[in-house]
């Protein structure tokens, strides 16, 4: 059996690019790519770029027309693609759509392959008698449909589905531009594996709560909660309304219901892993792997999820001790930060992605160690320079200072772009009419080498080299302080030191080269 992908050509060149690439290490086959004229990109263009970024797939538009172009041109065209390939186009011809009546034509006539294979056009010929360089003796480089004609869709896991030769999308979702097509879903599931399976260990018999809300992509909790029972669980969802902050507690069901389960996921578009809900699941045995803001980007190949997170523990582990022994504290980055702060009495701790035995929290693909500092010890100037996690306001351009004295934030401002994240946090803050929310309640270095920044917050906070620092409740983290609200501030390029022990360098952690272990 053979596999194929039709796409239409929305995405830009580089997700695009991703796509064909992880289709041609793939079982797939063929990869078309739709001639909507007026609807997607330039398919030529297209075809061009997987011509040269791919070595085994058969490919060819999926259909052109003759209205839209006078035959020769799309003859050159696919002269020139099936040098460009070794000879592995295929040339798809229809009646044509909507694309071609929205230009003012009526569809084609059903017409035989002959007809494009006259003497008029010799070089058509020769690459009609010379078939594919693949080995498969039936496969044509041209092929005619009419509207009359069937052909099958062939989609990977066997099923099959019949469409038009028309070009009618028939994706298995349908999607505005950007949306997932069935390479992104394939790369959901891949992801949603890696946290499921490789790092909360789901073993069948388990009961698995999913913990979510109204605002959270229901696509992304149908793809954990089908690995989920593909692992054997015993799978249970709730939806509850939005958390309004970051660490506000969920309803008293939804915290019931937490007691109970193996492993939760909380699949949700606002924070309440710090939340005493969580900590009291995590005592009676819960593992809880905090999921927030997962979207089909987190979950993509080659991003944070490609991180042995095995390998990493034991770096992870060694920091967390390394911050339990420690007295104090010194954090600085390249865009200005400098503060101190007391460790002494309080316990390291650490993320590695990893919730395999009871009790155990986890926020894949987060990798990072850290410390809840005693309240009232930290001193210092913040500049934050990579994100504000889950204010929705985006990877910050331009940084802003946070002023800290006696472990409070007593100054919130900036400048330009900076002036508007600042504003957004003080504003937040304020709104809690809660003094707790202001203190400091963690610091932290990240320690994914995959990660990048950017504005999603389980990958921002842990990029290798990264700081956070995290404001309000801590008592997930060793602390006292109760809070409405919990709120990390992404910094980059940090220097962290340890009793004057450097143990980070301008984003370099000294104490082990990660990405040399990582390859």
């Amino acid at each position: 059996m053979e596999y194929g992908l039709t796409l239409m050509a929305v995405d830009p060149p580089e997700p695009f690019l991703d796509m064909v690439r992880f289709a041609d290490e793939s079982a797939y086959d063929f990869m078309w790519v739709c001639d909507s004229s007026l609807h997607d990109r330039y398919v030529y263009c297209y075809l061009t770029l997987l011509a040269t970024n791919s070595k085994n797939l058969l490919f060819g538009p999926n259909c052109t027309h003759p209205h839209t172009r006078h035959p020769a041109m799309n003859f050159n065209a696919l002269c020139t693609l099936y040098k460009l390939s070794g000879g592995r186009t295929v040339m798809n011809l229809g009646a044509g759509d909507r694309p071609v009546m929205e230009l003012g034509f009526k569809m084609a006539r059903s017409f035989p392959t002959s007809w494009w294979t006259n003497s008029r056009f010799p070089a058509l010929r020769t690459i009609a008698s010379s078939g594919s360089t693949r080995s498969r003796p039936s496969a044509s480089p041209i092929s005619s449909c009419s509207p009359s004609v069937k052909t099958d869709t062939r989609r990977r896991g066997g099923s099959h589905k019949k469409s038009s030769p028309n070009c009618i999308n028939e994706k298995p979702f349908e999607n505005p531009p950007g949306g997932p097509t069935i390479l992104r879903l394939a790369d959901m599931a891949w992801g949603a594996r890696r946290a499921v399976v490789d790092c909360a260990g789901t073993k069948p018999g388990e009961q698995v709560l999913i913990v979510t809300d109204s605002m959270f992509d229901e696509r992304v909790v149908e793809v954990f909660a089908a690995i989920a029972a593909e692992a054997g669980a015993v799978v249970t969802m709730t939806t509850m309304t939005p958390a309004k902050i970051p660490g506000e507690p969920p309803p008293r069901t939804v915290a019931a219901a937490m007691k109970e389960a193996d492993i939760i996921l909380e699949l949700t578009s606002q924070f309440i892993g710090s939340s005493d809900a969580r900590v009291q699941a995590c005592k009676n045995g819960a593992r809880h792997l905090i999921l927030v803001e997962m979207s089909p980007y987190l979950l993509r190949r080659g991003g944070p999820f490609e991180a042995d997170f095995d390998k990493l523990k034991p770096i992870a582990e060694d920091l967390q001790d390394r911050f339990t022994k420690a007295n104090t504290v010194h954090l600085t980055t390249r865009a200005g930060t400098d503060i101190t702060a007391s460790l002494e009495g309080r316990t390291g701790r650490h993320h590695a992605g990893l919730a395999r035995e009871p009790g155990v929290l986890a926020a894949p693909p987060d990798v990072e160690a850290g410390i809840g500092p005693p309240e009232g010890t930290m001193n210092g100037l913040l500049v934050i320079d990579g994100l504000i996690e889950l204010l929705g306001l985006g990877v910050i351009t331009e940084p802003f200072e946070v002023e800290v004295k006696d472990g409070r934030c007593v100054r919130i401002e900036g400048k330009g772009d900076g002036r508007r994240h600042a504003t957004a946090l003080k504003n937040t803050l304020d709104s809690l009419d809660d003094p707790n929310a202001f203190v400091i309640a963690e610091i932290a270095i990240g320690l994914n080498p995959y990660a990048d920044y950017c504005q999603e917050a389980l990958e921002c906070e842990a990029v290798l080299g990264s700081a956070h620092i995290g404001v309000g409740d801590n008592r997930g983290y060793g602390g006292t302080n109760a809070s409405k609200g919990h709120f990390d501030l992404v910094m980059r390029d940090a220097t962290a030191s340890l009793d004057g022990e450097v143990i980070l360098e301008n984003g370099d952690l000294t104490t082990t080269s990660i990405r040399a272990l990582m390859g």
